[in-house]
């Protein structure tokens, strides 16, 4: 239990004073860095949900490609047609999971979000 508070600790301290320099730094203290930081990353929240509509119709428009493949002349065209229905749906499926995953977090949780940004600039 004492390992995990005295890591709990380190990382406090450590993450306390990134902030301290990041605010000397553009002349704020570290309550109005962490406010941007929190907003920042409200706002990439946001744009991750658009984002992740813009998938949400990018699958639509890809399911409904290939399946609108009989009305055309030609067999070449509707293979084609069918294959990039197939990798828009797979592209825009994937494209889903991590818009989604920003946009959750960013809305519901921007300090979270933001807190972890600062720990990876520790790494």
């Amino acid at each position: 239990m004492s390992d995990t508070t005295s890591v709990t600790t380190a990382v406090a301290k450590s993450v306390q004073d990134v902030l301290t320099v990041l605010a000397e730094k553009f002349g704020s203290t570290v309550e109005g860095l962490w406010i941007i930081l929190v907003r920042g990353e409200f706002a990439f929240g946001v744009y991750s949900a658009f984002l992740f509509v813009a998938c949400i119709v990018g699958t639509i428009y890809a399911v409904k490609l290939t399946k609108s493949y009989s009305d055309l002349d030609s067999k070449y065209d509707q293979e084609w047609r069918i294959v990039l229905g197939v990798v828009g749906f797979i592209v825009f499926t994937v494209a889903e999971f991590f818009a989604g995953y920003s946009a959750a977090m960013g809305i519901f949780a921007p300090e979270y979000m933001a807190l972890q940004s600062v720990i990876e600039m520790l790494k």
